[in-house]
């Protein structure tokens, strides 16, 4: 990037434009120190990746990573920045800490070129997807089982005052004291022929147990579905801010050709500061 400064030493350092003090890499991030570019230099050199050969240290990194990932701002476009050198050198020191963040999740999640990056997001979106549609049929035989459990327990309960209704003449006052009751257990009847269900043995208490269980395995794929929608999130942001740092757009460059451009670090050293 154009105005930046990087410093080799005893501890390599990086200094923005405008930053009256320079940052020591290990306070960006352990790729910016000297042992982190060595590595990465001596991986290059034996045709290794981040992805078979990770950082030691990369259960720390990930655990950074769980930090909130921003946008990238375009400078050129914010009203504020202009008007305010001090601001806009604030948010170039902020835009250095996304794409740190951004490239340490991409090499972290074991991606370091745009269709890896792509194949991880269409991944994530298939999984949504069909938690998504498990849990509409889910909830689809819930229901179902719901409406089943509630006209067998009306069979069962109104079936003796429906059975001796059926010996009163109609008029009878037992119909108009029992008339709600009676209209249930028809009700349930019609359902129980509709459906071809055997009323002769009717499992209620084994009815209500499956639908304690399909409640939990509903709460397990929630969450599960959560997750990844969350996951998801993360990827579509990530996906913007390699555009931004590419200059590209992914969705058109993926659907024309396969595309191998690695997304790596070294992308700080582009010739435009965002």
């Amino acid at each position: 990037m154009e105005g930046y400064k990087i410093k080799s030493g005893k501890e390599t350092t990086y200094c923005a434009p405008g930053q009256d003090r320079p940052t020591k890499g290990k306070t960006i991030g352990t790729d910016y120190t000297n042992e982190g570019i060595r590595r990465r230099i001596e991986n290059k050199g034996a045709g290794q990746n981040t992805k078979t050969n990770p950082a030691p240290d990369s259960q720390n990194s990930k655990k950074r990573d769980k930090r909130n990932i921003n946008l990238l701002v375009d400078i050129s476009k914010n009203v504020k920045a202009q008007k305010s050198k001090g601001y806009e050198h604030a948010l170039v020191r902020a835009n250095i800490n996304t794409m740190v963040k951004t490239i340490n999740y991409l090499q972290n999640n074991g991606m370091s070129t745009v269709d890896e990056l792509v194949e991880k997001i269409n991944e994530s979106e298939a999984l949504r997807d069909g938690l998504g549609k498990n849990m509409k049929d889910m909830d689809m035989r819930r229901k179902q089982l719901s409406e089943k459990i509630k006209f067998s327990q009306n069979y069962v309960k109104y079936k003796k005052i429906a059975l001796t209704a059926k010996k009163k003449p109609l008029g009878d006052a037992f119909h108009t004291e029992y008339k709600n009751e009676i209209l249930a257990y028809n009700v349930a009847a019609i359902y129980m022929e509709k459906n071809s269900i055997d009323t002769s043995w009717l499992d209620i208490k084994g009815m209500i147990a499956e639908h304690k269980e399909m409640l939990a395995d509903k709460k397990i794929l929630k969450s599960e579905y959560d997750k990844i929608s969350e996951k998801l999130g993360e990827l579509h942001l990530i996906r913007q801010n390699v555009e931004t740092i590419l200059d590209i757009s992914i969705s058109e460059e993926s659907s024309r050709q396969p595309s191998d451009k690695k997304i790596s670090k070294d992308q700080k050293e582009q010739d435009t500061a965002r």
